[in-house]
């Protein structure tokens, strides 16, 4: 008899009723499947290794990873370990974890994130070393030894701050092509706003940035799935009023850095300084202990803001030199 619906694999869960584990699958996984997808759902049980994830991939046209009232072992991302009580599921994490990145709706700390997006933001961390080679090739910025020695630390950095201890994902998707963008993007943008420093005062230039991120709220806005829960809570608005405060305070200290330093210093030291002093807070406030390549991160991002911090500002602004040669101007004028 020939098959007509596709064959879509569920992951269980692995759950203790009474003296005996069940595998088991949330009812509404299994009919979104059914009913909306308009295929055969297939539960796969959390018996790795028993389970081959290779075999099982030629036999099924698609998976779906479901949610889960289980969180992923924090030891699989380098991460702290969970408060007290928190339910763990080990043996859906080591059926589930090697299936990313083929579909996710969402499951506990958000298993898709644990390898794709950290890759993505640990490319675009590396966005600095773009700034560096504009600022370098086309303003003609210098700095001494220690300035060199800061910015490479800083750069090695980091990666570290995003780095998962469970490998690589298994493909390079469109998701990668969009993370190089944003490393280029933010790269870009930094060498802009410190050319921009040339030609107009820095409050004309964080107005600027306000207007465009204005104009994007529609877009914002289109991008919202008003389907899903949104806490129009106090705690909602109010801490995304909090963040975003927060964020143009630092949107406008950072035009500033970019007018008044060289960009070559500014980039790297406020990429790496970032997650340093999240990285601080987060021991300080929630008594969170990172993982050794974490603290690795927060060695050499301390190193390099001390390098950086001494490295002695040449009496002669190569910037400005450059920016008089292009017929850019003089800021003060």
């Amino acid at each position: 008899m020939r098959r007509t619906k596709p064959l879509i694999g569920i992951p269980a869960d692995r759950r203790l009723m009474g003296l005996h584990p069940f595998h088991c699958v949330g009812e509404k996984y299994i009919e979104a499947v059914a009913r909306a997808a308009d295929a055969i759902p297939v539960l796969i049980p959390s018996l790795d290794p028993l389970v081959a994830i290779e075999e099982l991939l030629e036999r099924v046209d698609g998976v779906l990873l479901t949610g889960s009232a289980s969180n992923v072992e924090p030891h699989r991302y380098a991460g702290p370990a969970s408060d007290s009580g928190t339910l763990h599921d080990s043996h859906r994490d080591a059926l589930t974890l090697p299936l990313i990145p083929l579909a996710v709706v969402a499951s506990g700390r958000d298993q898709a994130i644990l390898l794709e997006v950290g890759l993505q933001r640990s490319l675009g961390d590396l966005s600095p070393a773009v700034t560096i080679l504009l600022s370098y090739t086309l303003l003609g910025e210098r700095t001494g030894r220690l300035g060199v020695l800061g910015i490479v630390f800083a750069l090695l950095a980091l990666p570290l701050f995003d780095y998962r201890a469970d490998g690589e994902p298994s493909g390079y998707g469109l998701w990668f092509a969009f993370a190089v963008a944003i490393l280029v993007a933010w790269g870009v943008q930094a060498y802009f706003i410190k050319l921009a420093n040339a030609s107009m005062d820095a409050a004309s230039i964080f107005f600027y940035m306000t207007v465009s991120g204005l104009l994007l709220v529609p877009v914002a806005l289109g991008m919202t799935d008003f389907s899903q829960p949104i806490n129009y809570a106090i705690d909602g608005p109010g801490l995304a009023a909090a963040i975003q405060v927060l964020n143009s305070i630092g949107a406008l200290t950072l035009v500033f850095a970019f007018r008044y330093g060289k960009a070559i210093i500014v980039s790297p030291l406020i990429n790496a300084g970032a997650p340093l002093l999240t990285a601080i807070l987060a021991m300080i406030l929630a008594s969170v202990i990172p993982g050794p390549i974490k603290l690795a991160g927060i060695g050499l991002a301390l190193l390099a803001a001390l390098l950086l911090a001494l490295q002695p500002e040449d009496t002669t602004v190569a910037t400005d030199a450059g920016a008089s040669a292009r017929g850019i101007g003089d800021p003060s004028a």
